[in-house]
Order: C-alpha cells, then sequence, then structure tokens
C-alpha cells in the first residue's frame, strides 16, 4: 500500500465514523428504549475516529517515509470494512416515504424502527466486536513502535482513551439511577435558615458518629411538620464539607432522599443513586456492574450490594444520611436494608444518619442498632421556629409593609401555637400573608387553627367559589394513580380537564393567563406544590404538580 493510499484509506474510515455517529443520533430519537446499545457504538465509533485523526496529524508531511504507515494498513483495512457493514445496517430501516406522507411517516418509521432493533441489535453487537478487535491492533501496533513521533501520538491516544473511558464510566452510573434525589436536595436547602439546626452539630452523638470508633447508625425522628427534611439537608451539606477536609482523605460521602412524590418503594432506588455517587468519588467502576451493563442482566441486591462493597473499600470511611425513610413504600423493606448497612462487616466502614417520624416499623428494624435522637424533646426546636418566624416576617416584602406590632403579634401567636411544628408555622404564614387589612390579620391570629389537618382545612374553605371546582379536579388528579400512555403527562391532562371545566376549550390564551400552574399554587397556597423543570431532550418547559407535604396525602 502507498503513503498516499494509506492516508486516503484513513481519510475514508474517519468519514465513514462521522457518517455512523449521525445515524446512530437519528436513532435515539426513535429508539430511546435502546439508547445504551446506541451509545455503545457512538463511543467505540468516536475513539477510533479520534486514534486516526491523530495518526493522520503525527505523519503529515512525511508521505511514505513513515513506516507506521505500512504496519497500520491491514487493521485500518479492516475497520473500513467493519464501519461500512455497520454504516449499512444502521441505514436499512431509512425508507423513503412520499412527502404527503410525511406525518404518518414519522410515527410510523418510529414503531418499525422500535420493531427492528432488537433484531438488529444482536448484529451491530458483533460487527462493533470486529470493529473493536481492528481497533485494538492499531493501538497494539502504536506501542510497539519506538519513533519519536508515534511515542508522542502514543501519550496523545493514551489521553484519548482515558477521557473517552471516563466518558463511558459516566454514562453507565447516570443509567444506574432510577431516581435521583437532587431537585429535593436544592429545594430543601434554599429553605434552610442559616441560624437553625445548628443544635445538632453540638451534640456529642453527632460528633461521635463522624469518628471511626462512633456509633455506625444515628436515628433522627420527630413528629410531622417538625422540619425533618430542612434538618436532613442541613446535615448533608455538614457532612460533605466535612470529607472534604484535607484532613479527612479517602472519606466519601451520598444523601437520598425519600418522598411520597416517587410513590414507589424505594430500597433500590436509594442503593443505586448511592453506588452511583461513590462509584463517581472513587472514580471507580466495580466489575460486578461492568459486566452486567454489559450484558443487560437485570441489577438485583445481591449484584448492588456486592458492588457497594467493593466500591467501600475506596474509602477509609463514608458517610450517608437518608430523609422521610417513612415515605417509601414498604418502608420496612427500606429499614432493613439500612439495619443491614450498619451490621453487615461488609460495610463496616459505613455511618448511617437516618430521619424520619417515630414509626413502629422503623423502629423495630433500626432501634436496637442505631443512637435515636428525637426531635419532640428537644428545646432548641423552638428556638429555631421563633428565628424562622422572624425571617419570614424580615424578609418577605409583604410583611415589612405590615406595622410593626402587627408582625410582632403575629410572631408571639405563632411562636406560642407552633408546638415544635415548622411545618404548621410556615403555612400560618402562607395564610396570613393574602389577607390584606390589619382587622381580618388580627382576626385569624386569634383563631388559628390547633393542628395541620385545622389549617388544610381552612386553606381549602378559603378557595374562591368559583375556582373550587378547579381545585377539587386537582386534588382529585394528585390522589388517583394513573397509568397514562407514553408521551402524555400528568400536567397535560390536569390542564385538559381543568379548561372543559372552566369552558375554555377554544380559549387557551386566557385560560393560562387565569388558571396557570402559579394560579393554581396560589389558590391553594401551603398544599400544592408546583415544580418547574425542562424537557433536556426537546427543551420543553414541564410542570410537576404534587402535594406540598407527606401529611396531605
Amino acid at each position: 500500500m502507498e503513503a498516499l493510499g494509506a492516508v486516503a484509506s484513513i481519510i475514508a474510515v474517519v468519514q465513514l465514523t462521522g457518517t455512523i455517529i449521525n445515524l446512530c443520533k437519528k436513532y435515539l430519537t426513535s429508539v430511546a428504549d435502546f439508547k445504551h446499545d446506541l451509545n455503545c457504538i457512538i463511543i467505540e465509533v468516536s475513539t477510533l475516529r479520534s486514534i486516526l485523526e491523530l495518526v493522520q496529524a503525527a505523519v503529515e508531511g512525511e508521505g511514505d517515509k513513515s513506516p507506521i504507515l505500512d504496519a497500520l494498513k491491514a487493521p485500518v483495512s479492516g475497520c473500513r470494512n467493519a464501519l461500512a457493514n455497520l454504516t449499512a445496517l444502521l441505514r436499512s430501516t431509512q425508507r423513503e416515504i412520499p412527502d404527503e406522507q410525511i406525518r404518518v411517516r414519522d410515527k410510523a418509521s418510529k414503531i418499525l424502527r422500535r420493531m427492528e432493533w432488537p433484531f438488529k441489535g444482536d448484529r451491530a453487537k458483533a460487527m462493533l466486536a470486529d470493529l473493536s478487535q481492528h481497533k485494538n491492533a492499531i493501538a497494539m501496533i502504536l506501542a510497539a513502535d519506538s519513533s519519536w513521533g508515534v511515542r508522542v501520538l502514543r501519550l496523545n491516544v493514551k489521553e484519548l482513551v482515558d477521557d473517552l473511558q471516563d466518558t463511558k464510566r459516566s454514562e453507565l452510573l447516570s443509567r444506574l439511577v432510577s431516581t435521583s434525589p437532587a431537585g429535593i436536595h436544592v429545594e430543601a436547602s434554599d429553605r434552610h435558615n442559616d441560624q437553625t439546626c445548628l443544635w445538632l452539630l453540638e451534640w456529642q452523638a453527632w460528633k461521635q458518629w463522624q469518628t471511626p470508633r462512633g456509633p455506625r447508625c444515628i436515628w433522627i425522628h420527630g413528629i410531622p411538620g417538625a422540619g425533618k427534611t430542612v434538618l436532613a439537608s442541613f446535615l448533608i451539606l455538614n457532612v460533605q464539607a466535612f470529607c472534604q477536609r484535607p484532613e479527612n482523605p479517602a472519606t466519601g460521602w451520598s444523601y437520598y432522599y425519600c418522598s411520597h412524590i416517587n410513590n414507589q418503594d424505594e430500597t433500590y432506588s436509594f442503593l443505586r443513586w448511592i453506588l452511583s455517587q461513590l462509584c463517581r468519588q472513587a472514580q471507580f467502576v466495580p466489575p460486578q456492574l461492568l459486566k452486567h451493563d454489559l450484558m443487560g442482566n437485570p441489577l438485583t441486591m445481591t449484584v448492588l450490594l456486592e458492588a457497594l462493597e467493593v466500591v467501600c473499600k475506596n474509602f477509609r470511611q463514608i458517610f450517608i444520611v437518608i430523609d422521610a425513610v417513612e415515605e417509601s413504600r414498604n418502608a420496612h423493606l427500606l429499614a432493613m436494608l439500612l439495619r443491614r448497612l450498619v451490621t453487615d462487616p461488609r460495610f463496616s466502614n459505613l455511618h448511617v444518619a437516618i430521619t424520619s417520624r417515630q414509626d413502629v416499623e422503623i423502629s423495630r428494624s433500626i432501634d436496637d442498632v442505631s443512637y435515636s435522637i428525637c426531635m419532640s424533646s428537644i428545646e432548641v426546636i423552638s428556638r429555631d421556629i421563633q428565628r424562622y418566624i422572624q425571617d419570614r416576617l424580615s424578609n418577605d416584602p409583604k410583611f415589612r409593609r405590615w406595622p410593626s406590632s402587627l408582625t410582632h403579634e403575629i410572631q408571639m401567636a405563632l411562636e406560642s401555637d407552633a408546638k415544635g411544628m415548622f411545618r404548621w408555622a410556615a403555612c400560618q404564614l402562607d395564610v396570613l400573608r393574602l389577607l390584606n387589612t390589619e382587622n381580618s390579620v388580627r382576626k385569624a391570629i386569634k383563631t388559628l387553627p390547633k393542628t395541620l389537618e385545622q389549617t388544610y382545612e381552612r386553606v381549602l374553605l378559603a378557595v374562591p367559589s368559583d375556582s373550587r371546582d378547579s381545585v377539587v379536579h386537582a386534588f382529585a388528579y394528585l390522589t388517583t394513580p394513573l397509568d397514562l400512555p407514553p408521551g402524555c403527562r400528568m400536567s397535560g391532562c390536569l390542564r385538559s380537564v381543568l379548561m372543559i371545566l372552566n369552558d375554555k376549550k377554544d380559549d387557551e390564551e386566557s385560560f393560562d393567563n387565569f388558571l396557570c400552574p402559579d394560579s393554581l399554587e396560589e389558590l391553594c397556597t401551603c398544599l400544592i406544590h408546583v415544580a418547574k423543570s425542562w424537557d433536556k431532550w426537546t427543551g420543553e418547559v414541564l410542570f410537576t404538580y404534587s402535594y406540598a407535604h407527606f401529611t396531605l396525602s
């Protein structure tokens, strides 16, 4: 093979890699269920492309004087054949359809590709294995060559492969996660007042928990609405800061928030999340995960625990905070897993802090293996609630416009009746800020509801009569489990029903102005939470409706 022919062959292979990457990206829009297979192709082909581009740069200007080109003749030719076969396979589902059938084509082709890919997937894997063999042959030739130019090339290729391995590891760990608690953590952290929750850091049990010989498990429990989730967010940030100190090397950390919104047994989701986070911190993926991911096998509890055992060996100590265990379906199963983590010798360097209500089943599972802290019996909780009320009254623009004598009356009344419930105090402030006269405010604080249930009843009764049907149906949607078809969002269904009820079927803009997500949240004040997010594929703005607190479910 002449030098010019060798360079031309490399250029042809590089062009083929670009074609395949584009085909895979198009395919991803219609066969998302097989994203893993297609991403494997993209990563493998991208690796080959980048290596050959580096070879091109290294031999540029040498022509037939570079002996490395002759040695690469066979594997480059093999890569070209493998890529040609892979291109033909991916293109075989592209069908020419008349323009007048374009709308039908979009739906039909997606269905067709979903049906065809399982059969083509095995053929694609075989072709990918063939390509990988030729790519490895190229790498071996480069490794054996001792010339100065190829030594430099070899270093660049090693850096490239390491970067792509990092990408591959990151994608595997992203697939490992089934439920991310990151959004809840951000919201809970935002609600935290800097002057609250500090009491726990002074407790001897907490200080000892952060030492190798201290208690493996701390269980913090309290009444509904006591502020446990905000406390958990504070502890998570504290643990993160502790683990990142220079004097605490090889110290890992993770967290998880159970939530009634997830409506699931959180046991597997919790384990998968903390495993993914610890793997990222260790920059290491256990062989068990790699094997099961490659084979497409389900990750059983046994496999996940074996992988966790391996990852734990990368750390001197690991600290985990998990919130609201009682909000998990079958909470006793999650509690039993937590017990296992703090008693099994395989995880002897793992420490767990748990927050939950005082639940009988949770207590049976962890009470005898944990140090228990009851928030209801701690006097400083009242001082934290006092600081929270002061902060709301001082920083909310509407409260700041009110006479200081009135806000002082509000402060005294709420502090007196809160009885350890942050949630109760927050709801009263949400309701009071909607009032517009001093008389109505003073009347309200003289007749404050005693419980959360009475508070929720008062909020519902205050909804204007012309909006009650919409609020009732919104709650009906939140309490009724629905099996929606793919692509049909809960928020879209709720919006459609409310439009029909309000006789706005033909006036979407008017409807959205008067009953948008913000309006619905204002009507229900402390009862409904509307979270805003964006679809990562389409960029569409999404609204997720949920109960504002577990006590409403």
